[in-house]
């Protein structure tokens, strides 16, 4: 353990109305935790089902809690645990509510992360996010609280390290909530195609490189706290709805034909090396849970939903995908002068939304975002324009909450 993982909760209430947004250190959240967890602050809080978002930071230094084929086995005695820890969040952050007023704060960043679809950690750069934003929380005068949003895979921690922590962002805002006496959040931004500038290294450089880029994200969190000036808040609206999305039915056949393959080099499995005993082991499943989804009532879409939350000039539009950062663009350019937090891993988690170009495979590439990470969910892949359909539905959502 090189740090504790932890749920951070913002509620609020106006008149009779109350509403709740929970960011957790880890992986995802998948549907049936986020269910549980609404199920149960529903019950003790009195918050609208409708009112209660829970969202994941992405870190991968944590334990395994969405289903993914081949990435690590679940621990249930955790898991069962999990939704009652995560709610309880929600129930001291009503507890201790207070009158407060809000402040809007945003800093350009810089050297934190890079598109690593267009470019490398050796030569880092591309369309990447160079705005921090941040909602600051104050009563009687004083900070008690801040959101802060930015789009970025933190994997400093990764493969080669086995440290559970909430990587370098959650490092930075357990040090922020500590130095100013408050509780501080991160909500995690358009992160499909974005990584840290430092990442999977060995496990003792990347212990040091977690700790310099979360002293680097906290220098910039400090300045969208420093640069925040009122808000002005005539109402908080929340809504959210569901939405259906199309997948790529491909020829039953094939996925026959290749679990048959998979089964006949099984024949041979103990003779193998381990590393292509994991590959088999990985295909097979994939295979039959991609099987599995043809005899579904409607195998051609992907029940999920959207949250969104209109606070002042604030849209806050939650969704349960890693989407590419070209599309967090178009929403804000969109969604203006409204300052939007495009928050991703929220409710549920459903892979990548990539670009239609990762689709492409005639040239014989094969797009790990745009392919293989549907079948690590043991799901179908996405149809090509994915990214179009989703945004679409985030800036319909969005606006329907201004016209309100």
């Amino acid at each position: 353990m090189l740090e504790p993982l932890y749920a951070h909760a913002f509620a609020w209430q106006t008149e009779d109305v109350k509403g709740v947004i929970i960011s957790c250190d880890l992986l995802g959240i998948s549907k049936e935790i986020t269910e549980q967890v609404r199920s149960l602050i529903q019950a003790e809080c009195q918050i609208p089902f409708d009112h209660i978002l829970v969202s994941a930071t992405h870190s991968h230094s944590g334990p395994t809690t969405v289903d993914l084929i081949g990435w690590g086995e679940k621990d249930s005695d955790y898991l069962a645990g999990m939704p009652e820890r995560i709610a309880q969040a929600a129930v001291a952050a009503l507890a201790g509510m207070v009158d407060v007023t809000f402040e809007y704060g945003e800093t350009h960043v810089e050297g934190i992360a890079y598109n690593r679809v267009s470019h490398s950690k050796e030569s880092p750069g591309g369309l990447s996010d160079h705005t921090l934003k941040l909602l600051k929380v104050v009563h009687e005068g004083k900070m008690i609280g801040f959101l802060s949003h930015y789009s970025v895979h933190p994997v400093v921690m990764c493969a080669d390290t086995s440290f559970i922590c909430g990587d370098f962002i959650g490092i930075a805002i357990n040090k922020l909530s500590s130095q100013y006496g408050v509780t501080g959040m991160f909500l995690q931004g358009s992160l499909g195609d974005q990584n840290s500038i430092y990442n999977f290294e060995n496990q003792e450089q990347s212990v040091k490189n977690v700790y310099e880029l979360s002293a680097r994200f906290a220098g910039f969190v400090e300045e969208a706290i420093s640069s925040a000036l009122p808000l002005e808040i005539d109402a908080i609206v929340m809504k959210r709805v569901s939405i259906s999305l199309p997948l790529n039915v491909l020829e039953r056949s094939m996925i026959l034909r290749n679990l048959e393959m998979v089964e006949h080099l099984y024949e041979d499995f103990d003779e193998l090396p381990a590393k292509t005993q994991r590959r088999i082991r990985f295909e097979r499943d994939v295979c039959k849970a991609v099987w599995d989804k043809y005899d579904e009532p409607e195998p051609a879409v992907l029940k999920t939903e959207l949250q969104a939350l209109k606070l002042g000039n604030i849209l806050l539009i939650a969704h349960p995908t890693e989407l590419f950062y070209a599309y967090h663009v178009e929403i804000e350019r969109e969604l203006a002068p409204y300052k939007t937090f495009i928050v991703g891993q929220a409710n549920d988690s459903i892979g990548y939304i990539p670009t239609p170009d990762q689709y492409e495979v005639s040239q014989g590439a094969y797009s790990y975002p745009a392919w293989f990470t549907s079948f690590m969910y043991g799901q179908l892949p996405f149809v090509r324009n994915i990214g179009e359909v989703i945004t679409k539905q985030m800036i319909e959502l969005g606006q329907s909450l201004v016209k309100s």
